[in-house]
């Protein structure tokens, strides 16, 4: 069965949470801080003598890695969306809303690499004496890439579970 242009019914609404309500806590239980390498693996030429404290973390065993005005800027465009797809759509995405969440996300995850390859395509057209352009250009083409493994990832999951749907139906 395809399920690139599988068409599902609408979305049924239930007492259970927003999906982005989910997505949006997720985001901010992580931490903006991450675990300090050189702690974690124990380099002890990270470890000062005198005060015996890890030189990137100071012996917290976190380094600040740069990202809290980032999550703090994806947050407000995850809740801005949030906010037009109430406005747009007759009821918020929800978890058992009668629609095959895989095939969506797969749907959704084919449209990226669409988009990503044209990025890769526009980036590329790009004249590299701008600074930057060419080092854009690198995490474009990575980020395809990534892409393009999450469309066979999700596709790999559906066969996965179809599979195993049919071999119980069968038993």
């Amino acid at each position: 069965m395809g399920y690139g242009n599988l068409q599902q019914p609408a979305p049924i609404p239930n007492d259970g949470p927003a999906c982005w309500d989910l997505v949006i806590a997720d985001v901010i239980a992580e931490q903006s801080t991450r675990p300090c390498d050189a702690c974690l693996s124990g380099r002890a030429y990270f470890v000062k003598v005198s005060d015996g404290k890890c030189t990137k973390c100071r012996g917290t065993g976190q380094i600040d890695d740069g990202s809290a005005s980032l999550r703090a800027f994806v947050l407000a465009e995850m809740r801005e969306r949030h906010a037009y797809g109430m406005a747009k759509y007759p009821c918020a995405l929800q978890p058992a809303n009668g629609r095959d969440a895989l095939a969506d996300w797969y749907q959704e995850a084919l449209d990226g690499a669409v988009y990503a390859r044209q990025a890769v395509q526009e980036y590329g057209a790009r004249d590299m004496r701008i600074p930057g352009a060419n080092n854009d250009l690198v995490r474009i083409r990575q980020a395809y890439q990534k892409q393009l493994a999450l469309v066979f990832t999700i596709r790999e999951m559906i066969a996965d579970r179809d599979e195993a749907r049919a071999a119980k139906s069968a038993t």
